[in-house]
């Protein structure tokens, strides 16, 4: 996916749209995986952790 098409996708999670923010969880979801690991097990209640984080993070996202 181009930089520019990102943004587009982006900016639409920002404004709200539900099914583009799950998208963009579903592009990451690997690498939230990979870091849901406690004590060499993986842990559910850790990926929504980093989950709901991510979608925190992009809510406040400002783009120029």
């Amino acid at each position: 996916m181009s930089s520019k098409n990102f943004v587009k996708l982006l900016q639409k999670a920002i404004n709200g749209d539900n099914q583009v923010m799950y998208q963009i969880i579903q592009m990451y979801q690997k690498l939230i995986n990979k870091n849901s690991y406690i004590n060499g097990e993986f842990d559910e209640d850790c990926r929504a952790y980093i989950e709901s984080k991510l979608v925190e993070a992009i809510k406040k996202f400002k783009i120029k």
